[in-house]
């Protein structure tokens, strides 16, 4: 046995459990009739689109392609292939536990490139009409793995040293730093306009010199991403905290599957003192039935840190996703996600009020109506102002922003009382 024997042999095995959770979803049944058609339907259209692009697609914008394989290559991870019990015989033997390491590193660089060439690859019908060439495929391939690699590593780097308050502040600079710099080589050096007919303040380059820009910019982030690999993969502090990634990483398919059928318990927070509402102090001035319950559904939701970022995420991506349409549909896609989240806030409230703390009292149904209609007011208000804001200084600049603010406080209202579950 070798380090080389012992890391195939662990790959081949996560392959093997990989494709038994795939086939365990996914029988002869569901590939012949749903998911063969659908593959065949999906290149048809992805072969027609790519021969010629229909008249939609030219009216989406080269930003909204880049921002695509900015999620892309957000979105990464670290596959070292160490378990929790070589800590008996790995952490003794230093070449052992490098060549594992080591060797996992190179199979996510490459996982990570093929990643970059699949998006790009998918987005070519969208990327052709903006009259990309050939080279510059490659290099915004290219662009993509690399980063996708580097920010895992950051990511991977950051989640073992730092903790609390500190580890979402590098994460949120880290998040900021790549996306920067992605978007600046993918854009502004790409040399294609990132929106028809709206200069940036950042004049694109075009010909050889943006080319050459962004072959360095990849070949930096590929000199960063073999300094960090290096460092991970001879650090002996970081085993137990690798060992739970890999499990956490292997398991990721099979806990995607199993979420809709198994009941999770809600991890209790390792914070001594919630972020939000740390004073028990009341947020309305009259103390009745009604405001004591939308005053609980409000506090235990803002208390909630899943709940608070999967919040901050969706308004997030609205935004941007509103930001990035055409200017005739931002109002329309606005209020189907102002809909959306007022779908998601009303199943948190729906789950709230089965706890078996709030089943011990006799709420009479139109309180709960109530209670639910002013805390789902509180709770959509924040997110539909920002989307607000963004169809209407996308649709009209700060006049139609100020309009659209006050279409969204009216959104926030109608969305809460008509979702109101009694």
């Amino acid at each position: 046995m070798s380090p080389g024997k012992l890391f195939w042999r662990r790959l081949r095995e996560n392959w093997g459990f990989q494709y038994g959770v795939i086939r365990s979803a996914v029988d002869w049944t569901v590939a012949l009739y749903i998911v063969i058609p659908a593959l065949a339907v999906c290149g048809y259209h992805y072969v027609s689109w790519l021969r010629f692009a229909p008249e939609w697609m030219e009216r989406i914008p080269y930003v909204a392609a880049a921002a695509a394989l900015l999620l892309v290559a957000l979105g990464g991870g670290i596959r070292l292939f160490v378990e929790e019990a070589d800590q008996l015989f790995l952490t003794q033997r230093a070449r052992w536990i490098r060549g594992v390491r080591s060797r996992g590193l190179i199979y996510s660089a490459v996982c990570h490139a093929l990643h970059g060439a699949l998006a790009v690859a998918l987005l070519a019908p969208l990327l052709s009409v903006h009259g990309l060439s050939p080279m510059q495929f490659v290099l915004l391939g290219g662009l993509t793995g690399s980063a996708r690699f580097a920010s895992a590593l950051a990511g991977h780097w950051i989640s073992c040293r730092l903790a609390g308050w500190r580890r979402y502040g590098a994460a949120a600079a880290q998040v900021a730093l790549f996306s920067a710099m992605f978007l600046t080589g993918a854009v502004v050096l790409a040399g294609v306009p990132p929106f028809d007919g709206r200069p940036l303040p950042l004049r694109p380059l075009e010909g050889r010199m943006g080319a050459v820009l962004q072959f360095g910019m990849i070949a930096l982030l590929i000199a960063v991403s073999i300094r960090m690999a290096w460092s991970l993969a001879s650090a002996k502090w970081t085993f137990l905290h690798d060992a739970a990634q890999e499990r956490t990483k292997r398991l990721r398919l099979a806990a995607l599957m199993l979420a809709q059928v198994t009941e999770t318990r809600p991890r209790r927070s390792r914070r001594g003192r919630p972020l939000w509402f740390r004073r028990s102090a009341p947020l309305f001035r009259r103390r009745t039935t009604v405001n004591a319950l939308a005053e609980m559904g409000v506090k235990s939701f803002a208390r909630d840190r899943l709940q608070i970022w999967t919040y901050i995420r969706l308004v997030f991506v609205g935004f941007a996703a509103i930001l990035l349409v055409p200017p005739a549909f931002k109002p329309a896609v606005g209020l189907a996600l102002a809909l959306l989240l007022g779908t998601w806030t009303r199943s948190y409230w729906k789950q709230m009020m089965k706890s078996p703390y709030l089943q011990m009292f006799p709420w009479r149904d139109a309180d709960k109506h109530a209670a639910a209609g002013k805390a789902l007011y509180v709770l959509l208000l924040p997110g539909c102002l920002l989307l607000g804001l963004a169809a209407g200084f996308g649709a009209g600049a700060w006049l139609g922003a100020l309009a659209a603010i006050l279409a969204g406080w009216a959104a926030a209202y109608a969305i809460a009382h008509l979702f109101a579950p009694w």
